[in-house]
C-alpha cells in the first residue's frame, strides 16, 4: 500500500490511501516515515502569483505545495488524519518538527481528524499561531476551525492577530484574479480571515471562552468587509447584550457596500488620472 501510495496513477493511490486508512494503528509509523520523506523540499513557500502552481493547477498533477491560494498536503498526512485517535500522539509530537512542511502537514492531519479524535489537543495546535511564518499560521488556522474545542489561551493568540499589524505580512495574496476584492487582500487580511472563522466555529460549541467577545468585536476593524461579516455572526452567535449591541453598531454605519463604494471611488479616481 505504501507503494501504492507513491504511484504516478491517481486511482492506485486513492485506493491505497482508503486501504491504508483502514488498517489503522499498524500504519502509523509508516506514515509517519513517508511525511518525513516530504522534509526538507522547501514546500511551504508559495510559488510566485501568475504561476500555476500558485493556483495549484501544476502541470504536475502530484506536487504537494503550499500557496497563499491553496495548501496541497501530503497522501500520508491524509491517511493519519483518516487514522485519528491512534495518529494523535503522533502528530502533536511533530507539531514541533524543524521543517514548517512537516508542522504545516501535522496541523492540517489533527484538524482533519476532527474534534472528537484530536479536540484535546487544540490548544497544542494553537500554539503554532506564533510560529514566524505565515504559512504555518494560515494552516493552523484552518485546522482549528475543525478542532474549535480550544480555550482562552489560543483565543488570545487569535486575537493577537486581529489587532497586531505584522509588516512583513504587508504584501499582497492574490485572490481570484478577475476580482477586485479578493486581489487587493494581503497575507495579514487572509490570516484574519481565518481566524475569524476559527472564533465562530468555536462560538458554535457550548462554553465558548468569554475572552472570544473582545477577539470579534475587535475582528470588526478589518479592512476586507469578509472577515467583519463573519465576526458579526459570531457575535450574533454568542447572544450576549454588549455582542449584540456590537454588532447592531457596526451593521449601522455599514449598512451600505462599503466596499463597492470605495472600488467606485477608485475607478474614478484613475479614470481622473
Amino acid at each position: 500500500l505504501l507503494t501504492g501510495l507513491r504511484k504516478r496513477d491517481q486511482s492506485t493511490r486513492l485506493n491505497s490511501l482508503y486501504d491504508i486508512s483502514n488498517i489503522g494503528t499498524k500504519a502509523v509509523d509508516s506514515l509517519i516515515s513517508m511525511l518525513f520523506e516530504s522534509g526538507g523540499q522547501e514546500r511551504h513557500i508559495s510559488p510566485p502569483a501568475g504561476s500555476l502552481g500558485f493556483v495549484s493547477q501544476s502541470e504536475d498533477h502530484l506536487e504537494r505545495k503550499f500557496s497563499q491560494r491553496q495548501f496541497v498536503p501530503e497522501d500520508a498526512s491524509i491517511a493519519l488524519a483518516a487514522i485519528g485517535a491512534p495518529a494523535v500522539p503522533y502528530l502533536v509530537e511533530l507539531l514541533g518538527h524543524d521543517d514548517p512542511w512537516i508542522r504545516m502537514n501535522a496541523a492540517y492531519a489533527l484538524g482533519d481528524a476532527g474534534p472528537a479524535a484530536a479536540g484535546h489537543v487544540a490548544d497544542k495546535v494553537g500554539e503554532l499561531l506564533d510560529d514566524p511564518l505565515e504559512s504555518v499560521v494560515r494552516v493552523v488556522a484552518d485546522a482549528l476551525c475543525c478542532i474549535p474545542t480550544f480555550s482562552a489561551v489560543t483565543v488570545a493568540r487569535i486575537h493577537r492577530h486581529l489587532i497586531q499589524k505584522n509588516l512583513q505580512w504587508q504584501v499582497k495574496a492574490m485572490g481570484e484574479g478577475v476580482s477586485k476584492v479578493s486581489g487587493n487582500w494581503t497575507v495579514e487580511n487572509q490570516i484574519r480571515y481565518v481566524c475569524t472563522w476559527a472564533l465562530l466555529a468555536r462560538v458554535s460549541m457550548d462554553n465558548p471562552p468569554q475572552e472570544i467577545e473582545a477577539a470579534l468585536i475587535d475582528a470588526l476593524g478589518d479592512e476586507t468587509g469578509f472577515t467583519q461579516g463573519i465576526a458579526t455572526e459570531g457575535l450574533k452567535r454568542l447572544g450576549t447584550n454588549s455582542a449584540l449591541r456590537a454588532a447592531v453598531d457596526f451593521l449601522q454605519v455599514h449598512r451600505w457596500d462599503n466596499l463597492q463604494q470605495r472600488y467606485f471611488r477608485e475607478d474614478a479616481e484613475a479614470a481622473i488620472n
